[in-house]
């Protein structure tokens, strides 16, 4: 059973986070582009139709270790808004974000007030000049390209594959969302296919999102790499 099979099938979300892996370890792959080309063929033996990658670690910048970056440029605790930012609750701010119920503009004031009950808790004093529209935008300014896989995406094309995006993107609106539309109008031009989270309402890991693309593109797990 391919991991792609057993992830989809099994509906577990701690198998799901394997895939989160994988792709921190394909966004480090020292290739020339058509090594990249014969790594993916060598991987599926000619079953695999559908190539898919993620957004944040592989086609661009980690967002958890931008995060951590920035943390530490504006004076934080490590991983202190990175902790409230993970998604383990869907009323969360940035689930709702990420999953398409709000916007960015709208996610800003919400979860100020999560940071701000935060800090009080865990006893955390926030810089006087920390705004956090200033900090998210110093995240979205700090991502950058892996132009290794985004130029291998056209090899993998010539060689018979279709590439699928497929990642959790939020609805970035306002003056931080101009490089987010610059980003996403390059990979809606480029792949085949295109999923991002706040349109579908769903979101990695959970495998209803990969079910979602499996059924729009119409091939089977087995049919698909993941990366």
């Amino acid at each position: 059973m391919s991991h792609f099979r057993w992830l989809i099938d099994s509906g577990d979300k701690q198998s799901a986070s394997i895939a989160n892996h994988r792709a921190d370890r394909i966004s480090n792959l020292k290739l020339h582009h058509h090594e990249w080309v014969s790594h993916a063929i060598i991987c599926n033996t000619v079953k695999y139709k559908v190539v898919m990658f993620d957004f944040y670690g592989v086609l661009y910048s980690s967002f958890s270790l931008t995060m951590s970056k920035v943390e530490l440029d504006h004076g934080l605790p490590k991983n202190f808004i990175l902790g409230l930012f993970m998604r383990d609750s869907p009323e969360k701010p940035s689930s709702r974000l990420v999953n398409g119920q709000i916007t960015f503009t709208e996610f800003l004031p919400l979860f100020e007030k999560q940071l701000t009950e935060a800090s009080i808790a865990q006893g955390v004093q926030l810089p006087e000049s920390f705004h956090i529209n200033d900090f998210f935008a110093d995240c979205i300014g700090y991502l950058r390209p892996n132009q290794l896989v985004l130029d291998s995406i056209s090899n993998l094309q010539e060689a018979g594959y279709k590439v699928c995006f497929l990642g959790n993107i939020g609805l970035i609106d306002g003056p931080t969302g101009n490089k987010f539309t610059r980003m996403k109008m390059y990979l809606r031009f480029t792949c085949d296919y295109y999923f991002e989270s706040c349109q579908v309402g769903m979101s990695r890991p959970d495998p209803k999102f990969y079910q979602h693309a499996l059924k729009e593109i119409n091939v089977e797990a087995d049919e698909a790499i993941l990366y």
